[in-house]
């Protein structure tokens, strides 16, 4: 018998440590580069499923950049729902900060 405190582990099992996501507010200017850092956020705590990294997106986007996609919110697909709403993102906001960039351009 041992001195030890610690409680017996059996080998070759498998311990499991989450990570709390540090997840940055919304960035409607950068969407590309925010999913890159939500995506790592994801691996770090070990979120694979769909469904979840779906509900991350819509917990965590304002209502003014939520309207953009409310086709996506109110009737998702049914499948790659993360993936669909990632591009739909990155894409209408880019198109939308183009509109305005070219509105600012044509007002001077």
């Amino acid at each position: 018998m041992t001195d030890s405190q610690d409680p017996p582990q059996a080998e070759g099992r498998a311990q499991i440590h989450r990570v709390a996501l540090k997840i940055p507010p919304f960035w409607a200017d950068e969407p590309e580069l925010w999913f890159a850092q939500l995506e790592g956020q994801f691996t770090l705590g070990g979120i694979t499923q769909d469904s979840t990294k779906y509900a991350y997106v819509l917990s965590h986007i304002e209502t003014k950049h939520a309207k953009e996609i409310k086709d996506l919110i109110t009737r998702p697909p049914d499948n790659d729902k993360y993936e669909h709403i990632k591009r739909a993102l990155i894409q209408r906001l880019s198109v939308s900060q183009e509109q305005q960039i070219r509105q600012l351009l044509e007002t001077e």
